[in-house]
């Protein structure tokens, strides 16, 4: 119930963070199990100075494949996934259509999280592939492992393993 009250305040501060100006009902204690869906992220759109080098990272760093390409003019946008179905995190890469376009400046504050079953192995995976994955650092508190790395435009993601026992229980 208390999972089910969090999801509906979660599901309202969304909505109303991103201006949409709706609100959702807050499910009641006991509602019926035929709710709708809630919403979810389907990736994240990043703009790219050198296309060729982001790939670089996301299909030779992260293990992503391209899964379409799509050019509007003088840019195109390059939607890269974990598998060749899309399925999980997308993540909508855009930049020139050629050469190198303005470098991007990415806020201060923000980051992309993935979530992997193995942050050694591909700490390595990235290392090998010529980036620099920060210093992994288990985090037993949380029952996570992590680490930092940019990709070559400066977009900070946070790679995190969970432990085994968090994700068997859901969390």
């Amino acid at each position: 119930m208390l999972q089910a009250r969090l999801r509906g305040v979660v599901f309202t501060l969304a909505l109303l963070s991103c201006g949409a100006g709706l609100q959702a009902e807050v499910p009641e204690a006991g509602a019926a199990a035929s709710a709708p869906p809630l919403p979810s992220v389907m990736g994240v759109g990043l703009t790219s100075a050198q296309l060729d080098r982001s790939l670089r990272f996301y299909r030779d760093g992260l293990g992503m494949v391209e899964l379409r390409r799509i050019p509007q003019g003088a840019v195109v946008e390059v939607i890269m996934g974990f598998d060749s179905q899309g399925a999980g995190v997308t993540i909508f890469l855009l930049g020139p259509s050629s050469g190198a376009g303005p470098a991007v400046k990415p806020a201060s504050h923000d980051k992309l999280v993935l979530s992997v079953p193995d942050a050694e192995a591909l700490a390595a995976r990235l290392a090998s592939a010529g980036f620099k994955p920060g210093p992994i650092k288990s985090l037993p508190e949380y029952r996570i492992k992590n680490f930092m790395v940019s990709d070559p435009d400066g977009h900070v993601l946070e790679i995190v393993q969970k432990d085994a026992r968090q994700t068997r229980e859901g969390g």
